[in-house]
């Protein structure tokens, strides 16, 4: 992220999207101005606020529990340099309307980051498993996918590509869109 984004530690606003205990939010800490957490589950809210009370961080950087499908007056008026979404792609029955959502709490020219698994277009879907099947939507994204998301949602769709392995060795992907800057 931090390769991908010119962050800027005096102004950069931050708005880590289903943060989960803060594991993103902690990586970027240092480089952001301020950074809002985001997610439905109260418990990992929970740990990501205490993640920020050990950061020494002030009031400017914190989490809270919302469902932006539902909660329509959260953040009102907020809008952010930067939101990005990790590995929470795959739990949205509406991608589309998600990333709409998430388009409205971007500053014009602002970026939305969304990272997730790679489904390759020229295989099948993978067959959910019936025990992920009430926390999983499906296991994965084309770069067709995230480009329909972004027209839906009025975005510019920049760029897709795949996110060295790590040690869970995932094929991960990481998309780059933008808010379009109005004439």
């Amino acid at each position: 992220m931090r390769e991908a984004y010119p962050f800027d530690k005096q102004s950069t606003s931050v708005l880590d999207f289903a943060c989960g205990p803060g594991l993103m939010c902690k990586e970027l800490y240092n480089y952001s101005r301020e950074i809002v957490g985001l997610d439905i589950s109260p418990v990992v809210v929970e740990r990501c606020n205490q993640l920020f009370k050990e950061l020494g961080a002030g009031e400017e950087s914190y989490a809270f529990v919302a469902d932006i499908l539902t909660d329509k007056n959260i953040l009102p008026g907020k809008k952010f340099d930067l939101i990005f979404c990790a590995n929470s792609y795959h739990h949205f029955e509406q991608p589309e309307e998600v990333t709409r959502i998430l388009g409205t709490f971007l500053k014009p020219g602002g970026t939305l980051f969304i990272i997730n698994r790679i489904q390759n277009p020229n295989e099948p879907p993978v067959e959910l498993k019936e025990e992920h099947r009430h926390f999983v939507v499906r296991y994965g994204f084309t770069e067709e996918d995230i480009k329909t998301y972004c027209d839906v949602a009025g975005l510019d769709f920049v760029s897709y590509g795949k996110v060295p392995p790590d040690e869970q060795d995932l094929d991960l992907f990481i998309a780059k869109v933008v808010k379009p800057v109005a004439n």
